[in-house]
């Protein structure tokens, strides 16, 4: 592939790759599978090159995650933040690393998607999402916390977490 493309898989990147491609090496220990096993499930299905197939991941997980985050939004009837959110998230600096060949978007995505399907009351669902979110990177794991504050707040008087603290975003 030219250089404009492969300028979207550096530095880690180029780990996820290899690990798609030949699985774990020496030293690649730190890198979470779900994302490498997307990449190779899309290669080995669709015939899609590693690095088009991590674009793809990444960029579709992106869109997915703002898509949830707006639908999270509209649930705490916050829609006066809706337009500094979509600002925010796709012309901040660094929001080109979301549609980079990193695990980034599709954490964002799994992590959304958590936190929306517990506000929704969806606990099995959000705990298996909370699961792939663990396998795309570690800080999945705060995700557990969050869920059992949600069904906590739910079981004892239906209130969610922003209804009882009395939280708005800004």
């Amino acid at each position: 592939f030219p250089y404009f493309i492969w300028v979207w898989a550096n530095f880690d990147g180029v780990h996820y790759l290899t690990i798609a491609q030949s699985g774990y090496l020496d030293n690649y220990q730190g890198f979470f599978p779900f994302y490498p096993i997307i990449i190779r499930a899309l290669n080995l299905n669709f015939g899609i090159p590693f690095i088009i197939g991590g674009q793809i991941i990444s960029t579709f997980s992106f869109f997915a995650a703002a898509f949830v985050f707006t639908r999270l939004i509209k649930l705490d009837s916050q829609r006066k933040n809706m337009l500094l959110f979509w600002v925010i998230i796709f012309c901040f600096p660094t929001s080109f690393f979301y549609h980079a060949v990193y695990n980034d978007a599709l954490f964002l995505f799994l992590a959304t998607l958590c936190i929306y399907l517990a506000r929704m009351r969806y606990f099995f669902l959000a705990c298996l999402i909370g699961a792939f979110s663990v396998l795309t990177r570690l800080n999945g794991l705060a995700l557990i916390g969050l869920i059992l504050g949600e069904y906590a707040l739910f079981r004892s008087n239906s209130l969610t977490m922003i209804e009882h603290w009395n939280f708005s975003f800004w």
